[in-house]
């Protein structure tokens, strides 16, 4: 639309840029020591439990030694922890309430009260 406005076209352009970015983002672990090599975009959240971490895909579930802090500081800003063992997708939340994501697949999600704050500002600016 007329009159251009630099800003609306510098602002979609980098958001272009993170789009695309964001699909071809991979995902590396070792796994019986094999380097094992995911899309990010395909990942739906990482669980952890006494550092034995699970990848929750689309298609299937795997399995590695790790830390979770460690994958959140490596994976861009489209994950967003929920719980001290979830590291969500943000693309895979459906719907949120003071406690709760829903992600696509209707499975429900706690979220702690130490994580709330934090759900909330991400998800609002995201317009979820």
């Amino acid at each position: 639309m007329k009159p251009v406005n630099k800003e609306k076209i510098i602002f979609n352009i980098d958001k272009a840029r993170h789009l695309i970015e964001q699909y071809e983002e991979v995902f590396e672990f070792s796994c019986n020591k094999t380097i094992e090599r995911l899309h990010v975009k395909d990942i739906i959240y990482f669980t952890s439990q006494a550092r034995r971490i699970k990848i929750i895909t689309i298609e299937d579930c795997k399995e590695f030694y790790g830390k979770l802090s460690e994958i959140e500081m490596k994976l861009s800003s489209n994950f967003i922890r929920i719980h001290k063992s979830y590291l969500v997708n943000k693309n895979y939340i459906s719907e949120y309430t003071y406690d709760n994501i829903r992600l696509f697949d209707g499975q429900m999600l706690n979220i702690t009260r130490q994580y709330r704050s934090e759900v909330r500002t991400s998800l609002t600016k995201r317009g979820l």
